[in-house]
């Protein structure tokens, strides 16, 4: 287990980011720190687009942002990162310049985790680069459709704020590109548009569907009196409603639209209704009828309502509800796609399906868990990796290197390892364990083969990593799904809280709207609460309607949903509800206290996200409250000394954020908090005084949950768009003070370093989702000020007198700065005109990797040297005995000095330029090896063979074998004969 080496005072009371006495801090001094994207894949996307008659583009967007790929879906690459906005719900290609693209953001798809977008983006160079061109209010963009014959004439349907009433809702019409919109189709304050289509015939005709929906933390709406279809035969500037003539009468909610490509007097509207689900009309919308009424259509009408027409053909049509469904008579009847003989439901719960209008058989689909794609009208297809997870919470465990698990929507529990020693992270590093897709999940600190997790309907299980399997631990195990939360006995949040003790072995938590404590893994629970909600029956009513019941559980209410047992002392206990209250128990849960009244301005009705105990003082915890469920998207943050007597508010300078979801406290240094928002990751180095924005690649997206993991002081980020990512190594943010940062130069503490064994080898297939921390030490830096030109930075290596490595810092900066040693001794420049890559000796002329031990490293910069050291430790699986490793070094540095001697010697004789010496250098190389695989016609000589032989000896931790050490002398033996016959050349 890593040791802070140094203790961490925080001087200052004070930020110091913004001046250092008299010398400006940098712009973004911690810029060097960078995040790393682990994966998993598969996670909602909701929208989908191509470029007509070209099989090699395809776009997709969703909570992550927009991904685009140029190699015909095998890889996809974010394109959408740097806008302060993540969602990306409609994507629109400009059918008479494919290299325009419009993306509307906010998702359409209106769940109770969406995320809500700032309008409406415009590139005209397909996805480099991007402007923002208005609608700022709109929130959530439903689908954008572009005039076919003019790139600067779009329309867009906005839902507008789901959580709370406003006018940007309804039909946005530009003329000029999105320079200026006109709102041409308004309602009321609640009622937006799900649709918008434009007649393929005549673009002066629009289509569009109406749509009341809203949202609260307790209950969802679809459907409203102004719902309906509506039509405009003058390029939106006058609408009609669409009644009678057999479209439906009553109250309609969510309405998908599509012509038939091939008839465009053919329209297909996919209808939220109680009188049935899809009608058609023959005349261009003149006159309807109905065609299905069966709900599988749209099974759950405000998440999937939407369908796709053959461009071929105009009765195959298919509806993205749970299954893909199909339909190849107009939709009359229907069937689930299939791929040969097994049904292919494309994981559940679809969104979008892309047809490229030139090429019917070619499709794109995407659904909560990605992307799938058919190059041949859906029989086969593909499923490219697209690392849009998202994460509710996650936990780490403590081996070496660490596992990662998570709770992912859809996907379930996934666990995967923050270093896989291979070649990066794939999609088959991950295994699923215990727990649902929405829930908590934590492994047992007293047995880390146990891991509890768990998921929607008050589910809990627990599974042990030894035997792969998982057992049903729930404390109430009924499944609820389709009841009204006020019929239950117990009300268990989506995203229920579990908790483990650090303090009783095998103790655990669990919150309904009691807490539930088992002594024994979760074999037998007790109640040791009251109901601790406000237990408001008005919220706890049906939701979905008024036309279409949904009860999955997202809207239950009136529950815990965070607990947090204090890491100090035993039986005291924090406990915050989603109704808004806060409430503690200093003995086990004998007595409660509702400490809600001590908190000013703490906002009615507000989901308390989290309650973190201090590490450092029993009376200190950290109160984080979401509102944006409630309409207010701003941050909600105190602090109490005192038990909750008193709270503080600690917000600070976050008026600008977003609202809050998560905060931790960093274990070592006292005063740093590392704060999830909505928009990403804020960090405090004074309990919140004062916050700055951590960027370091880290897209916009919602932060769920946070671990500093304490053996490699690790930040491992939980987001719910873009999977999981690590922050290597935090001493530079725990060290950080305002005088550190006024001197010339400083040293950070340096974390200990593992010697891992990668030579390992995987026959799976697989594409790469995430990135291997940088193998070796991490040396943190800081400099106050750029060094004088043509002063360089360097980084040297020592033990003892030994000069192990010298680095010198090719780009420094004011600030801090980050090197990766990698644990080897300097390498060696191959001689001029010799391959070694082509005889499978390159890794040969690498310097060896060092041995376990400690090893001093000093910067020097602008005169100044500071100096500390770093542990270099062997990795924990390996069994390899240190003698061992000091042989494979002394062996490898022998062939090292063998052929540095060899190159000096090669260079000294090819610089006589006489035959006699460049006979005696082709002794020594193979000058006539220069392409790939020439080996098989030269063979290598001495120096190859060195260099191959080291390559060999440095694959594993493991001493060199007696063949090995026997060819070493053999080779030996030919170079010092060749060096005999060279000498009298070199020293006439």
């Amino acid at each position: 287990m890593m040791k802070r080496s140094v203790a961490v005072v925080f001087a200052s009371s004070v930020l110091a980011l913004l001046t250092i006495g008299a010398t400006p801090a940098p712009r973004d001094p911690f810029a060097a720190l960078t995040f790393r994207s682990l994966g998993p894949d598969s996670g909602r996307l909701d929208a989908a687009a191509g470029v007509p008659g070209d099989p090699s583009i395809y776009y997709v967007g969703g909570i992550g942002g927009l991904f685009k790929s140029t190699d015909g879906g095998a890889t996809f690459t974010s394109i959408f990162d740097e806008p302060d906005v993540g969602a990306v719900g409609a994507i629109a290609v400009a059918p008479s310049s494919p290299d325009i693209v419009y993306i509307g953001t906010g998702e359409p798809n209106l769940r109770n985790d969406i995320v809500a977008g700032d309008g409406v983006w415009r590139s005209d160079d397909a996805g480099k680069t991007w402007r923002h061109v208005g609608l700022d209010a709109s929130a959530y963009i439903a689908q954008i459709a572009i005039d076919p014959h003019d790139p600067d004439i779009a329309y867009v349907a906005a839902i507008g704020p789901v959580f709370g009433s406003g006018t940007v809702r309804g039909i946005y019409k530009t003329s000029d590109g999105g320079k200026t919109w006109q709102h041409v189709l308004a309602l009321d304050d609640r009622t937006g548009a799900s649709s918008v289509v434009i007649d393929p015939a005549d673009s002066s005709t629009v289509l569009a569907g109406a749509w009341t929906a809203w949202r609260k933390p307790w209950i969802f709406s679809s459907g409203g009196p102004d719902d309906g279809l509506y039509i405009s035969h003058d390029a939106g500037a006058h609408w009609s409603r669409v009644e009678g003539n057999g479209f439906p009468d009553g109250l309609t909610g969510r309405i998908g639209l599509a012509y038939a490509p091939s008839n465009p007097s053919r329209i297909y509207a996919l209808i939220e209704s109680k009188r049935g689900v899809l009608w058609r009309s023959d005349d261009s919308g003149a006159t309807w009828r109905l065609i299905n009424a069966g709900h599988a259509l749209a099974q759950r009408p405000f998440y999937f309502s939407e369908l796709s027409v053959d461009p071929r053909d105009q009765n195959h049509v298919y509806f993205l509800s749970y299954n893909v469904l199909e339909s190849l008579d107009g939709g009359k009847t229907t069937h689930s796609v299939t791929a040969g003989s097994n049904e292919i439901d494309f994981l559940g719960d679809n969104h979008q399906l892309w047809i490229d209008p030139s090429f019917g058989a070619r499709m794109i689909l995407v659904d909560d868990q990605g992307a799938a794609i058919s190059f041949d009208g859906g029989r086969d297809w593909i499923y490219p990796q697209i690392p849009v997870s998202e994460i509710y919470h996650l936990t780490t465990d403590d081996r070496i290197p660490y596992t990662i698990c998570t709770e992912t929507q859809d996907e379930g529990s996934a666990c995967g390892p923050n270093n896989s020693k291979s070649a990066g992270i794939t999609g088959s590093d991950w295994f699923n364990a215990a727990g649902g897709e929405s829930g908590w999940i934590l492994f047992d600190p007293a047995n880390q083969d146990c891991i509890y997790g768990s998921g929607y309907e008050g589910v809990l299980s627990r599974f042990d990593r030894r035997t792969n399997q998982a057992i049903d631990i729930s404390p109430w195990p009924f499944i609820t799904i389709g009841w009204v939360t006020r019929d239950l006995r117990y009300r268990f949040q989506w995203t229920a809280p579990v908790a483990v003790s650090a303090l009783e072995p095998h103790a655990l938590y669990f919150g309904g709207n009691v807490l539930f404590k088992s002594d024994d893994e979760g074999l037998r629970w007790h109640v040791i609460s009251p109901d601790l909600t406000r237990d408001d029956k008005s919220k706890q009513l049906a939701s979905g309607g008024p036309i279409t019941p949904d009860e999955t559980g997202t809207e239950r209410y009136d529950t815990i949903f965070t607990i947090a047992e204090s890491p100090l002392r035993r039986g005291e206990i924090w406990v915050g509800t989603d109704d808004g209250l806060v409430w503690l128990t200093r003995d086990g849960g004998r007595r409660w206290q509702n400490l809600t009244a001590h908190i000013p301005g703490m906002p009615e009705w507000a989901r308390v996200s989290g309650l973190v105990p201090s590490r450092f003082d029993p009376a200190t915890a950290y109160l984080t409250v979401d509102t944006h469920l409630i309409g207010d998207p701003s941050p909600h943050l105190w602090m109490t000394s005192d038990y909750g007597a008193h709270w503080r508010p600690i917000a600070g300078d976050l008026s600008h954020a977003s609202y809050s979801l998560v905060l931790k406290e960093d274990p070592f240094r006292r005063g740093l908090l590392y704060l999830g928002t909505g928009k990403g990751l804020y960090l405090s180095f004074d309990d919140g005084t004062h916050w700055m924005r951590m960027h370091g690649g880290l897209p916009t997206v919602p932060v769920y949950d946070l671990v500093v993991q304490p053996q490699f002081d690790d930040l491992v980020v939980g987001t719910h768009g873009r999977g999981v990512y690590v922050l290597d190594d935090l001493h530079p943010l725990q060290e950080y003070t305002s005088a550190l940062a006024a001197r010339p130069l400083a040293l950070f503490t340096a974390r200990t370093a593992y010697r891992w064994s990668t030579g390992r080898n995987t026959y799976a297939i697989d594409t790469q989702l995430g990135t291997d921390p940088a193998y070796g030490a991490l040396v943190d830096f800081w400099l106050r000020d750029l060094p004088l030109k043509g002063r360089q930075v360097d980084v040297r290596i020592d033990s003892g007198t030994q000069r192990i490595r010298t680095i010198v810092v090719a780009h420094p900066h004011a600030g801090m700065n980050r090197v990766v040693w990698d644990l080897r001794y300097t390498g060696l420049v191959p001689v001029k005109g010799s391959d070694p890559l082509s005889r499978f000796g390159l890794a040969g002329f690498d310097g060896p990797r060092v041995v376990p031990g400690l090893y001093r490293i000093s910067v020097s910069a602008s005169g100044v040297t500071r100096s500390g050291t770093v542990r270099v430790a062997v990795d924990p699986q390996s069994r390899t005995a240190a003698a061992a490793l000091r042989a494979q070094l002394a062996f490898l540095m022998r062939i090292h000095n063998d052929l540095a001697l060899i190159g000096a010697t090669i260079d000294a004789l090819r610089a006589l330029h006489t035959p006699q010496a460049d006979a005696i250098a082709g002794e020594l190389f193979q000058p006539r090896a220069r392409e790939g695989e020439d080996v098989l016609r030269y063979p290598g000589h001495a120096y190859e063979l060195l260099g191959g032989l080291a390559a060999d000896a440095s694959l594993t931790d493991a001493a060199p074998t007696a063949a090995q050490r026997a060819a070493l002398r053999y080779l030996e033996s030919q170079i010092h004969a060749a060096l005999v016959r060279a000498q009298p050349l070199l020293s006439p």
